[in-house]
């Protein structure tokens, strides 16, 4: 279990993250444009990165005003947390049900390659992609009433060809290629196109659960983990999702041994 709470790094690296997370407050912000989108804030020499919203890659200004966070700018984040000397480890605050898949495996990657200690701090929700990120994580903390869990994937096409049907309205459409047309809302979804998006969905959650199982270790392979279920951070623990709750802190780090 140890092996997959350190994540290659050393015990005394891991301990002062944890006690940092648990003591003192934060000062300003590292950067000094507020405007600046891979701003972190820093916690004795630990940094905070948040990742507060919806999960999606080069999100607008409109985007991200309606509770999105780009991806990309975390990653940068993280970029920026490994060139810093005054960085000794990385807190993710998660407070996030997930996202879009793209960029979601890329920043994942970036989790797991950072050349220093990586923790995931969830207080309320940890879910679908937001999961993703934080089983690539050293270890994962969660409040006993935060949302953990969701691993799976899906595509929701709406169709929408009877009520158009009903109104009068007929869609004449031109296209080339065989898929060209697959998942508009104007027209039924065909078996083939069926069979697409469902390889696509497929292909993703291997992604996804091949993700989970190299981040989390043996305790990806308890039964129940990859049926998509939401958990409480209390329960988490139990089925391998989260490595500790807030309130056991000071008992993990009683309890830990070199």
């Amino acid at each position: 279990r140890d092996r997959w709470l350190i994540g290659g790094q050393d015990h005394a690296t891991l301990e002062a993250t944890v006690k940092r997370m648990t003591a003192g407050p934060m000062s300003a912000y590292e950067q000094d444009d507020e405007n600046d989108p891979t701003e972190y804030e820093m916690w004795g020499d630990v940094a905070v990165i948040p990742v507060h919203g919806v999960l999606g890659r080069g999100l607008d200004d409109f985007d991200r005003m309606c509770g999105g966070v780009d991806t990309e700018e975390v990653k940068a984040a993280i970029r920026l947390c490994n060139m810093d000397a005054k960085v000794e480890s990385i807190v993710l605050s998660l407070r996030s049900p997930g996202g879009m898949v793209t960029g979601t495996p890329e920043l994942a990657r970036a989790i797991a390659n950072s050349g220093k200690t990586v923790a995931a701090w969830v207080d309320s929700q940890a879910c679908s992609a937001a999961y993703w990120l934080a089983s690539q994580c050293s270890m994962v903390c969660a409040s006993p009433t935060a949302h953990v869990g969701s691993v799976g994937v899906y595509i929701a096409l709406l169709d929408m060809s009877r009520m158009l049907e009903n109104e009068g309205i007929k869609v004449n459409a031109m296209s080339a290629g065989k898929m060209k047309l697959a998942g508009h809302s104007w027209k039924p979804l065909t078996d083939d196109e069926r069979e697409m998006f469902q390889e696509m969905v497929d292909e993703t959650a291997a992604e996804f659960h091949a993700a989970v199982r190299e981040g989390r270790g043996p305790v990806a392979l308890s039964p129940g983990v990859f049926e998509a279920r939401v958990f409480s951070g209390e329960k988490a623990g139990d089925a391998g999702r989260v490595d500790y709750h807030f309130d056991d802190l000071e008992e993990m780090l009683s309890d830990m041994v070199l």
